[in-house]
């Protein structure tokens, strides 16, 4: 198995506005960092999937969840359904099949702690065409982890194309550059087979940060790693509803600045 194409991610697409947003970037990324593709993440929870209400603004109705998906493909962008689940054996492998049955999508991304490996193999290899990608989050990883725990726990799980080092949960915490350097230093050493990903705190201030890791890394292997944003490309609504959280929604000015930010960093032609 080929090693999966490295993207710049932008997860909480939930209206067609996004999807206009989402197809802007994805000409930037075509122009300025060929090497990669603009993914774009739709969020699905368990709670959704079974069409509950949810006040979480960046949760799209599951109804509308196929025709994004299929609007941002049109648009030239990955599209990926980012699934949030408390499920990891038998539940969970049914779930999957029915976002797989329902939605016209590129990749799943896990956001589950230590799922059933025979569940994801399995999904991986019947759904050859759906790029799977582990989140590697503090559930993963443990109290005290070391650089190590990011490569044993992915290669738990054959099949999977993607490993996304995502320390912040969607709240915007700053990547740990220096724990992140190691990771992806060690990384070819254990032959997961997944491409590595970054996440926590990227958007259209996240030069500093990308340009630390550039440093502390070879270009080469910087250069070889996907990137995911999302809580830093949002603003809030302008009718938030009172005292529940996630009240924002993506900003075209700030996701454009983040995609921009990232060819920087990856040496793409203005």
């Amino acid at each position: 198995m080929t090693i999966a194409q490295p993207y710049i991610g932008i997860t909480g697409v939930v209206c067609d506005a996004d999807v206009r947003t989402i197809a802007e970037c994805a000409a930037i990324v075509r122009r300025r960092a060929p090497s990669h593709r603009l993914m774009a993440g739709i969020l699905v929870s368990a709670k959704t999937l079974r069409a509950a209400p949810t006040t979480n603004r960046r949760y799209p109705i599951y109804g509308d969840v196929d025709r994004l998906a299929r609007a941002i493909d049109y648009a030239g962008a990955w599209p990926v359904i980012h699934y949030n689940t408390r499920a990891t054996g038998d539940e969970l492998a049914s779930e999957l099949r029915t976002l797989v049955t329902d939605n016209e999508i590129g990749g799943v991304q896990l956001n589950v702690v230590s799922p059933d490996p025979a569940v994801v193999r399995h999904f991986a290899e019947t759904f050859t065409d759906v790029e799977v990608i582990l989140q590697i989050n503090r559930g993963a990883l443990g109290a005290s982890p070391v650089p190590a725990d990011a490569m044993v726990y992915t290669r738990a799980y054959p099949g999977v194309r993607h490993a996304l080092f995502d320390l912040s949960g969607g709240g915007g915490a700053s990547v740990d550059v220096k724990f992140a350097a190691r990771v992806a230093r060690a990384w070819p050493l254990f032959n997961t087979g997944a491409r590595l990903g970054v996440a926590g705190g990227l958007g259209p201030e996240c030069a500093l940060t990308l340009g630390e890791l550039r440093d502390v890394l070879d270009y080469d292997r910087f250069s070889e790693l996907s990137f995911d944003a999302e809580s830093r490309v949002r603003v809030p609504v302008a009718d938030p509803i009172e005292g529940e959280r996630y009240q924002d929604a993506l900003d075209h000015d700030k996701a454009i600045l983040y995609v921009n930010a990232v060819c920087d960093a990856l040496g793409g032609p203005r």
